[in-house]
């Protein structure tokens, strides 16, 4: 009988957690959350709740000097590697480098040698300010 019991409640446990919703989504798609504004929500999903990621298929190693344009046009900015430190440097969503400006500034490159994930969808283009520092970009 307790063994009956217990399946019955491992069952109804199951039940329960695979209707439960979350903003009219599946719970599941929220297993990574964006709090951005103190409320929930979805990262990167596509049109059936999937969370999508970036692998960086192309990617443009040895920046540095002045600022270079990327890639122009839509596109997405995977991950920056700071190969060799040397100042503060910045990422734009923007198309040309003389119109790079902080209302188009996506990140802020700091001048710690480590990798960086970005992630983020770029509506214009990839501008690289690498400030001194060499650089490793990946994107789509």
């Amino acid at each position: 009988m307790k063994k009956a019991l217990t399946g019955i409640f491992v069952l109804l446990g199951v039940f329960a957690l695979s209707t439960l919703s979350f903003g009219g989504q599946n719970i599941w798609s929220y297993v990574a959350k964006n709090f951005t504004g103190g409320s929930a929500a979805l990262l990167n999903v596509d049109a059936t709740g999937n969370l999508l990621e970036s692998n960086g298929a192309l990617a443009t190693n040895a920046v540095s000097g002045p600022s270079v344009v990327v890639k122009a046009g839509v596109s997405r900015l995977v991950t920056i590697n700071v190969l060799t430190a040397s100042g503060v440097g910045a990422a734009y969503d923007i198309a040309t480098v003389a119109s790079a400006a902080a209302a188009n500034q996506v990140f802020t490159i700091p001048a710690t040698v480590g990798t960086y994930v970005i992630d983020w969808p770029m509506a214009s283009g990839i501008v690289i300010n690498p400030s001194s520092s060499v650089l490793s970009v990946k994107y789509n």
